[in-house]
């Protein structure tokens, strides 16, 4: 398959459908009666086959759905609403981590014991619909916890994380979000079960933390800095490092941050001295420059000396301080020096580009080189060219090695990185 400049530059600007906004993943908390499990629902633009969703969810370290019991149904059922899974009215939802067998019984994928249902009126039906779904009521079409078999014509799925590979009785996938194990590839599965090393469960914090867009994510990465005193100090650090105090868009981001530190904390948030007349932040500034939204502050008032933005976990709000106390001060890494929609230093994690002085941004940015690496090196001839654009193009509006952006689905956006790429890996 050939290309020339001219045609490579049209599939930048093509747009293709692909897998809609992602939503948080949710926990089944032990604490409230769970199983310590998280759960996501995931929606394409059009109808998908199961077996998609279940390769999705297999990439992501996870699998469909299964259900053991009534509340764990109701629990699923419940993020299936939140995450906007329904359509047609509420007649169709989700997929569910089962298929009918030769026999003609339904399975869970994970292979255990079916000793639940919760079968609709008049459901299984037909032999041809071997998957199983949520069904919504037909009259007058309304979301409901009950099972339909069904085609490969739904829109949607709900996954489930379950794993503990190192067997130590806390799921993977919660110890990779709360920086105890490193999983710089970002697939889900903590680094040291896929290079056969034991799994030491560190402190919180201890490792990077990716906010995957796949899961409702910006892409950046988060950890924390410790021992340090003073809140200028602390930003200085964190410069060096090639990021910057945490900032946060919304309390959202801001819940994720938390999880990796299970203490006070500060971040990257400072109030101006002399505050300006009808300021709506009350003189509060990012050190970034972004807009300061009032809405993450926790309700006040404050004195006026209390110039440094802090928080506890889970508390899920800005608060302030007047003084640095030794607690960790939570980072952010979030640049892309070379424009190609991916952080540096994530690359920088998965070994796809150098960062020799360790200073968290890429040699190739500090010495002026192109920024290559193997990453879009496709077909595995050493050279990014015309036929890593023909593998690419084969799984586009899907998942796949070709999702160079790590936004869940091989689009456009996965061109322009690649074309950033040409030529021949670097060493």
């Amino acid at each position: 398959m050939r290309f020339d400049a001219r045609s490579m530059a049209a599939l930048m600007v093509m747009g293709f459908a692909g897998a809609a906004g992602a939503q948080v993943p949710v926990q089944w908390k032990a604490t409230a009666g769970g199983n310590g499990h998280w759960y996501q629902g995931v929606r394409a633009a059009g109808p998908t086959a199961w077996a998609t969703f279940q390769d999705v969810a297999n990439q992501r370290g996870a699998h469909l759905a299964t259900i053991s019991g009534s509340d764990e149904n109701l629990f699923v059922f419940d993020v299936s609403l939140k995450h906007d899974t329904w359509w047609a009215s509420g007649f169709g939802g989700p997929y569910l981590g089962a298929r009918k067998q030769a026999n003609g019984t339904f399975a869970w994928v994970t292979g255990e014991s079916w000793n639940y249902t919760n079968w609709s009126p008049g459901e299984p039906g037909s032999a041809a619909e071997p998957n199983l779904a949520f069904l919504g009521t037909p009259f007058p079409h309304a979301p409901q916890p009950k099972w339909n078999d069904t085609d490969d014509s739904n829109l949607s799925a709900m996954m489930e994380w379950s794993a503990d590979c190192n067997g130590d009785g806390e799921v993977d996938y919660g110890q990779i979000r709360r920086g105890q194990l490193a999983d710089f590839n970002g697939n889900n599965v903590p680094d040291c079960c896929e290079q056969g090393q034991a799994c030491v469960v560190a402190a919180i914090g201890t490792f990077p933390v990716e906010w995957k867009m796949t899961e409702g994510g910006n892409g950046h990465w988060y950890g924390s800095l410790t021992s340090i005193a003073d809140w200028s100090e602390g930003r200085t650090a964190a410069v060096a490092k090639g990021g910057h105090l945490l900032t946060v868009s919304d309390r959202t981001e801001l819940a994720f941050a938390e999880l990796t530190t299970p203490l006070h904390f500060y971040l990257g948030a400072y109030r101006l001295e002399s505050v300006p007349p009808g300021d709506p932040s009350d003189g509060w500034r990012w050190v970034t420059g972004e807009p300061f939204d009032p809405a993450v502050r926790c309700p006040g008032p404050y004195p006026a000396e209390e110039r440094w933005g802090s928080g506890s976990s889970g508390l899920g709000c800005v608060g302030e301080s007047s003084s640095a106390a030794p607690y960790p001060y939570l980072m952010e890494w979030s640049a892309d020096c070379n424009n190609d929609g991916v952080v540096d230093f994530g690359q920088i994690l998965r070994g796809e580009l150098q960062d020799a002085d360790k200073n968290g941004v890429p040699d190739c940015c500090t010495n002026g080189s192109p920024c290559r690496s193997c990453v879009a090196d496709l077909d595995g001839n050493g050279s990014v060219d015309s036929g890593d654009i023909g593998v690419l193009l084969l799984q586009f509006n899907g998942p796949g090695t070709a999702d160079l952006d790590r936004d869940g689905v091989v689009s456009s956006g996965d061109i322009g990185v690649l074309l950033l790429s040409f030529g021949p890996c670097s060493s």
